[in-house]
């Protein structure tokens, strides 16, 4: 497990999970890389720019086997962020909700 500390730009983001997910590629089981938080990402630069950056960074994982979890609080985005965001990721889980209904409904 690596963990990357600090506000780096989205390239020396980009460039550090690329080189950490070529090594990674190599072990039996698929990569897994965790965004504790967007607002992260989100402080580093506007939304469509991070947009774009999840969305290569998503496709390059996939192409890669691996999977990434992205911790996502709607409290903590507007509307507009939400809507343009969320589409990048295959499943949302509201933690919210307890019930494996509500979660099934939601989806």
């Amino acid at each position: 497990m690596e963990s990357i500390t600090g506000k780096p730009d989205l390239s020396t983001l980009g460039i550090r999970i690329s080189e950490r997910l070529s090594v990674l590629c190599s072990v039996e089981s698929p990569p897994i890389v965790c965004f504790q938080s967007l607002t992260d990402l989100l402080d580093l630069a506007n939304c469509e720019r991070v947009f774009r950056f999840l969305h290569l960074l998503m496709h390059q994982l996939s192409e890669a086997g691996a999977y990434a979890h992205v911790h996502f609080d709607p409290r903590d985005y507007d509307e507009r962020t939400i809507r343009t965001l969320s589409p990048l990721f295959d499943v949302t889980l509201d933690t919210r909700t307890t019930s494996a209904e509500a979660y099934a409904e939601s989806n």
